[in-house]
């Protein structure tokens, strides 16, 4: 498994949980997800007891992440869901080490 990605959802079940620019991913252990893989993505359904994200101006229920080739979407509860890249978590990751 590639060492980022497990960081990655590590720290989503972190007490810091998995912070990616404006927002923040917190799941707890009692969380059991579904995943299915697809022809071009991963698919992640969370059901009843479901994460949440902290926006820096809204927190919302997760539903679910998309993990495609390049990126994905959290889908969240009632709101759009949000896009993200994979090379926007490694420049987060960077720009962490090198304040560090």
């Amino acid at each position: 498994m590639n060492e980022d990605i497990y960081l990655k959802i590590r720290d989503l079940f972190s007490e810091e949980g998995l912070k990616q620019g404006p927002f923040t991913i917190f799941a707890d252990e009692k969380i059991k997800p579904s995943v299915s893989i697809e022809e071009d993505h991963v698919m992640i359904h969370f059901d009843e007891c479901k994460p949440e994200v902290t926006l820096k101006i809204v927190k919302a229920k997760v539903d679910g992440i998309k993990l495609g080739k390049n990126g994905g979407h959290v889908m969240l509860s009632n709101l759009p869901d949000i896009p993200f890249l994979y090379r926007w978590l490694q420049d987060e990751e960077n720009k962490n080490i090198k304040s560090d």
